[in-house]
């Protein structure tokens, strides 16, 4: 395996990392819809160069929403997206005790899983999974800042507050409904592990 070597320490740095991480999300939507707690998790194959480390991987995240409609009641929407995101690691410097990183990011959203839940004035409860959804690729932009400790020789702990800015909307449409709202921007903040080969 390629290595790198850092004359600073005078021994050998891992070129490659695998990360893990979960994250929570706060999204941007408009109208009357109630935002509801959103949550994702990642793995992350990463390759260092110099002082920038570039990272490609799959996410999974979640938008959950509610609303209120008169004489029908509560509709929970639970949508489920796959997500790949291509991110640029900045200022690297691996052999510090904790590693201060802004990154940029490229993010290509795909909806996976639509689900509602009508709750009427009878309190009488009703699920239903959609598979008659139609969305296109969305994309965002990301920017954020990464906290980074080593922990052993093969470890690293990380923590990243992010946002998340939708450039190119997935345009979910629902036959027989309106169509979904998509987000404007998302704010987040993620805590992982990394494993240097």
């Amino acid at each position: 395996m390629i290595i790198y070597s850092t004359a600073s320490r005078g021994q050998e740095e891992s070129k490659y990392t695998l990360g893990l991480d979960v994250n929570i999300l706060n999204y941007n939507l408009e109208g009357i819809y109630k935002n509801d707690i959103n949550y994702g998790y990642s793995l992350l194959l990463m390759e260092r160069i110099e002082k920038i480390k570039v990272g490609i991987g799959i996410n999974y995240s979640t938008i959950n929403y509610s609303e209120n409609v008169a004489y029908v009641g509560k509709i929970e929407r639970n949508l489920g997206y796959l997500n790949f995101p291509l991110l640029i690691y900045f200022n690297n410097h691996p052999e510090k005790k904790i590693d201060i990183n802004p990154y940029i990011g490229l993010i290509a959203n795909r909806l996976i899983k639509y689900e509602e839940v009508f709750t009427n004035p009878g309190e009488i409860t009703t699920y239903r999974n959609r598979n008659d959804i139609s969305a296109r690729l969305g994309f965002s932009f990301r920017v954020g800042v990464n906290f980074a400790r080593p922990i052993g020789k093969h470890f690293v702990l990380n923590a990243a507050p992010y946002a998340d800015l939708k450039f190119v909307q997935s345009s979910v449409f629902v036959p027989k409904t309106d169509e979904l709202p998509d987000y404007g921007y998302a704010i987040g903040f993620k805590l992982g592990l990394d494993f240097k080969f």
